[in-house]
């Protein structure tokens, strides 16, 4: 479900250079900067690492939508970031590593097994979606970056139930045990069957149906922009 929701996503604009996926419709007037007209954010020292045109405006590229998974075992390191041990030795000065939560940012963050996650990197991951900043301060750094991507997650209840803090957070909550009719199952088996066989068949297939949810949620984000 994650990686079809994904699919319709459309691609985003970002400014080159950013280890966020910066929204170049933020000014480039500093660094770390907060449009209280836009809501955007960057990520610091991006305004000065940024490249420009010859006009002035910053440079941006359009890319994919990104798509991130937070495995079980994940350290706060690579949650968060880090420091670029490599980097900073070649340079002289702490260079900042992003982590997955950088990578996630106007994209899809998606947890399976939510419930089964380190309660440490759940406080974290809750700390971050709240204030949707990510703010890292350890072994010489202070960088921050903004975060707020669509949260996607599952979990099995028989397996343990969700911290309530973080079900919160959570706008929709869908149980995935619907009663489904024979036809329906035999249904889901095929396609299934037919994508480990011919996955570029069954998107041929859907192919129609994708691109009319993709206008969708076009005309509906140009909408809520205006």
């Amino acid at each position: 479900m994650a990686r079809g929701l994904h699919a319709i996503l459309p691609p985003i604009d970002v400014v080159v250079g950013s280890i966020a996926n910066a929204d170049p419709s933020c000014p480039d007037e500093g660094d770390s900067l907060f449009s209280f007209s836009t809501g955007f954010l960057w990520e610091d020292g991006l305004a000065g690492r940024g490249e420009y045109e010859s006009d002035g405006s910053i440079k941006t590229q359009v890319v994919r939508s990104p798509f991130v998974q937070i495995p079980l075992g994940v350290t706060e390191d690579r949650l968060i970031g880090s420091v670029d041990v490599e980097e900073s030795v070649k340079t002289g000065t702490t260079v900042f590593q992003p982590g997955l939560l950088a990578e996630a940012h106007r994209g899809v963050l998606y947890v399976d097994e939510i419930n089964l996650l380190d309660e440490g990197i759940s406080n974290l991951l809750l700390n971050v979606l709240t204030e949707g900043l990510n703010i890292v301060e350890r072994e010489g750094i202070s960088f921050k970056h903004p975060c707020k991507p669509l949260l996607i997650a599952t979990y099995n209840p028989e397996e343990g139930a969700v911290r309530e803090h973080l079900l919160d957070r959570i706008a929709i909550n869908l149980s995935a045990d619907l009663p489904m009719s024979f036809e329906d199952r035999v249904a889901a088996v095929d396609i299934a069957t037919q994508f480990q066989e011919y996955s570029n068949d069954v998107f041929k297939m859907v192919e129609e149906e994708t691109e009319y949810a993709k206008t969708q949620v076009n005309t509906t984000t140009r909408m809520f922009l205006r």
